[in-house]
């Protein structure tokens, strides 16, 4: 209850409303683009990957990258891959990440505006893009080829932490993958002078908990850290479960 009011999150996420903007087709499987809209909210863009292989409900992940959904989205990449081992994957733009990520030096500035005015209003942006997660979660579950008691849910870099929220306050996440993401805040603390450190901002947390602790609250659930890095983007450690 404690993590759920210092992000600000809302006591219900509604069904969002998709629209399939249009549908491309690859050896194996099918690509929808997808927009995610909850009234009121930002839009979320998607790329839904459907393998031609399914049958009945089958598997399905949750797929969060920092730098947008198209970074592991080419035809040998890591989400290819899961979806040729039978997946459906859902790969999502959290608000600030990819198409909805503006460019240049006005954009850090308007970031940083955006962050402090979010904080203000008691939804920091960490808290912003965990909706943005559940509102995918929502969708997955609402699909009749989905099994929704195998959903698991990946965040990369500066996704992780937002990814380790989201596993942590929804149990339907079967289990969570964490790559290139830090691990702890207090290598924040130690790297004030870090880029994009923004977006690890959620006032108050350390007074209640660490992300480790997150980890523990998944438990017995599964939680995969590939390549743990420090806020610089340094590596720490290498996979552990």
């Amino acid at each position: 209850t404690q993590v759920r009011n210092i992000l600000g999150l809302r006591d219900k996420i509604e069904i969002p409303t998709v629209i399939n903007k249009n549908s491309i087709h690859r050896k194996d499987y099918r690509i929808d683009r997808l927009i995610i809209q909850r009234q009121g909210e930002v839009p979320v863009p998607a790329l839904l990957f459907v393998p031609d292989s399914a049958n009945g409900k089958i598997p399905a992940t949750i797929y969060v990258n920092s730098r947008g959904k198209n970074a592991d989205a080419g035809p040998d990449g890591p989400i290819a891959k899961l979806v040729r081992q039978g997946r459906i994957v859902l790969a999502i733009d959290v608000r600030g990440c990819g198409e909805t990520k503006g460019k240049g030096e006005k954009y850090q500035q308007k970031e940083f505006q955006e962050a402090m005015t979010a904080m203000y209003l008691n939804r920091p942006l960490m808290g912003q893009r965990v909706e943005d997660i559940l509102a995918a979660l929502e969708v997955l579950i609402q699909r009749y080829d989905v099994n929704p008691d195998k959903i698991d849910l990946t965040g990369i870099q500066h996704a992780g932490p937002v990814a380790l929220h989201a596993a942590a306050l929804d149990e339907r996440f079967a289990g969570l993958t964490l790559k290139n993401s830090i691990t702890t805040w207090i290598d924040v603390i130690k790297a004030p002078l870090a880029p994009d450190l923004i977006s690890y901002n959620v006032p108050r947390a350390l007074m209640y908990y660490d992300l480790p602790d997150l980890v523990k609250a998944i438990s017995p659930r599964t939680v995969h850290i590939i390549d743990a890095v420090d806020a610089y983007g340094n590596l720490k450690s290498s996979t552990e479960n």
